[in-house]
């Protein structure tokens, strides 16, 4: 199944569309760089690969997991999402039949652009994969939005027209294939937030376990300067994860969704002590425990969770 894709080279989100001059690049540095840029490439290919995997071995399970089991086993087996594990089969069920066809194109697809194109209507998807074969690079939002404007066009054929017509003609589109490119944005545009964020509070427990290495003394006070990040990642996380962190703290923000716990992982138990943090009744209970211990606590959960 592997080798349906093995020529699929993926590209992200307009990132290599129009080509990349490496002339601004320090000379010393340019051929490193270049060479990062295949092994990602590779790496997605592997992505795409993969998941073509998956959804063979989620497919053929499924048909023989008796009725009403199939969630329960693949929660408990592999932590996958009902709707991942549905891309992936999605992904096998278009692509398995015709592994010559995506050999050939050398589609320039990145692994998120191939999952939508897995479910596109096939108007939609022939006209995506004529425009890749003449040699058009097209970016996850592009395979996006003409998925939707067929899906549009169908609509329209059936008497139904666009669902985005009650609005102005130049208005943002509505229904779920536009929810989904708005949430696939903010999810870009947040991640590398969280991580940042995460980072400067992970830096302040570093300073404070080095000061304590040395002997100097590391104040309640100090660390409770860490509550306005730790407010602004708790809620980030909750938006990304769509899930609620454990903790002390009772209520770090408004929210009228009813969230599950996060699963159990590294992230958890980063998010349960930022959860701590939050609050100012929160940081004083979990420093009761002592500064040192607090410190290792949070220390430690941010690395995991940053470089495991």
């Amino acid at each position: 199944m592997a080798s349906s894709v093995a020529k699929v080279t993926t590209m992200d989100r307009g990132a290599a569309v129009v080509g990349f001059s490496y002339d601004a690049v320090p000379v010393e540095h340019r051929e490193a760089v270049r060479e990062d840029a295949r092994q990602i490439r590779m790496r997605l290919i592997e992505t795409a690969e993969a998941m073509m995997d998956i959804g063979e071995r989620l497919h053929r399970s499924r048909g023989a997991l008796p009725h009403g089991t199939w969630l329960p086993w693949l929660i408990s087996e592999t932590g996958m999402s009902e709707q991942w594990s549905r891309d992936c089969m999605n992904l096998y069920l278009r692509f398995h039949d015709q592994p010559t066809l995506i050999e050939d194109l050398d589609i320039a697809l990145s692994p998120t652009a191939i999952v939508r194109l897995a479910s596109a209507p096939e108007a939609a998807y022939e006209d995506i994969m004529s425009r890749v074969q003449e040699g058009e690079k097209l970016r996850v939002v592009d395979v996006e939005e003409t998925i939707k404007e067929h899906r549009d066009r169908e609509r329209g054929m059936k008497g139904k027209g666009p669902r985005a017509r009650a609005f102005a003609e130049d208005a943002a589109p509505v229904g779920a294939d536009a929810l989904q490119l708005l949430f696939d944005r903010a999810r870009d545009e947040l991640i590398p937030q969280v991580i940042a964020r995460a980072q400067a509070v992970l830096c302040v427990l570093e300073d404070a376990e080095e000061a304590m290495s040395s002997g100097k003394r590391v104040t309640a006070k100090e660390l409770q300067n860490l509550r306005s990040n730790a407010q602004w990642l708790t809620d980030a996380l909750e938006q990304l994860s769509q899930r609620r962190a454990g903790g002390q703290a009772k209520v770090v923000h408004q929210t009228f969704l009813d969230r599950p716990p996060l699963d159990a992982g590294p992230w958890s138990d980063a998010a349960a002590f930022l959860r701590d943090i939050s609050s100012s009744d929160a940081i004083v209970a979990a420093l009761k425990a002592g500064v040192p211990a607090f410190v290792e606590r949070g220390a430690k959960a941010l690395r995991l969770a940053l470089f495991r």
